[in-house]
């Protein structure tokens, strides 16, 4: 009988001398937000009072190579600093406190993905060369280990594989596109490198995989394209076995761009580029008795860069536009429960539930 309502919106402009942006890190206890722009620059605001505080140049000085694409930003509490992934397979971290950045060290092969677990003990990344490389915070090397058989070389930019943690960091899962671009290849690990399963073959499976952080049955969501068209995406789940766990079909037939849960696993944001449209749409879904229920739009008139929960306070959601724009928007439960009316006999009420376009209404009785 909950309905998801939108409570608070934040807009901040950031300066970033007309540069597209390409992804953001956050720190929940500053809320500093540290985003990468087309030219590998490093800019850091507040996002309170949009003050900006750093703007470093990450190529040169043996750090990203000329041209470089970044792959992976993410911000790491315990040592306070922003580690950078090149595609080149540069690794760079920028320390806040000391405004400087450093190469703490180079994959050879090149590097194609990286994830954080949610502890920040563990880092991952996919490189160039098929394997999966798992290393301490302290840049030691943990493992590295094939990536399933099929997965491409050194793939585009829109092929590479996405990684992603449990939300207690004991298992990773990367899903891998294969070489021709036309399956891919799932497989999940734990933290000390060791493979657990092996997904179970899903004809149009996308590249795009996000693990349900929390919960009885933590499943890995990914999304798959049914055949034959025009019939919209599907979400598909899958258990830590690698079996298929369920599905749901989105309501447009639009690309997916990704896929974001929150940290208490209650929402499932999902990033859709209409076809032939200048703008994403974001969707907000629940599930309840076996059943999605699309609960929230959001309709930003911007392409998205890039999209987080936030770590602590479970109901914020943060997103940056390639134009240098980032957004806040803050959600919350409601019940939608009319007040019923004490004269008469049965004191009847209605319970309204919201489903995309569709209110759904239960008559009930107010005891």
């Amino acid at each position: 009988m909950r309905n998801l309502i939108h409570l608070q919106s934040l807009r901040r402009h950031l300066v970033l001398h007309g540069v597209p942006l390409l992804s953001f890190a956050h720190d929940g206890e500053t809320n500093n937000v540290f985003v990468v722009t087309d030219d590998n620059v490093l800019h850091g605001f507040n996002e309170d009072n949009e003050e900006a505080f750093v703007e470093l140049p990450l190529e040169g000085d043996e750090l990203l190579s000329p041209g470089t694409l970044v792959v992976g930003v993410e911000y790491v509490p315990d040592i306070e600093s922003v580690c950078v992934a090149g595609r080149a397979g540069e690794i760079i971290v920028y320390n806040v406190s000391s405004n400087e950045a450093e190469s703490v060290g180079e994959v050879n092969t090149g590097i194609t993905a990286m994830a954080w677990s949610p502890d920040f003990e563990v880092v991952a990344f996919a490189t160039g060369a098929r394997t999966l490389l798992l290393m301490t915070k302290d840049w030691n090397v943990i493992v590295e280990t094939p990536l399933p058989d099929a997965a491409a070389e050194n793939p585009a930019p829109s092929a590479c594989p996405q990684l992603s943690w449990r939300g207690d960091g004991q298992y990773l899962v990367v899903n891998a596109p294969d070489a021709a671009g036309k399956a891919c290849c799932m497989r999940v690990w734990d933290r000390a490198g060791n493979v657990v399963s092996n997904g179970e073959s899903c004809p149009g499976q996308t590249r795009l995989v996000a693990w349900r952080p929390t919960g009885v049955s933590p499943l890995v969501a990914s999304v798959r394209i049914a055949k034959p068209a025009p019939h919209p995406p599907q979400v598909v789940f899958f258990e830590r076995n690698g079996l298929r766990h369920g599905e749901f079909d989105l309501r447009s037939d639009a690309d997916v761009v990704a896929l974001h849960w929150t940290s208490q696993s209650d929402v499932l944001a999902v990033i859709l580029r209409p076809r032939g449209a200048e703008h994403d749409v974001i969707e907000l879904w629940t599930t309840s008795n076996y059943h999605w229920f699309l609960k929230l739009q959001l309709r930003p008139r911007v392409v998205v860069a890039a999209l987080r929960w936030d770590a602590e306070a479970a109901d914020c959601l943060r997103f940056v536009s390639t134009d240098g724009r980032l957004f806040g928007e803050r959600v919350g439960w409601a019940y939608g429960v009319s007040q019923g009316n004490a004269a008469e006999p049965l004191n009847p009420v209605v319970a309204t539930v919201i489903d995309g376009s569709n209110l759904m209404l239960t008559p009930l009785r107010h005891v």
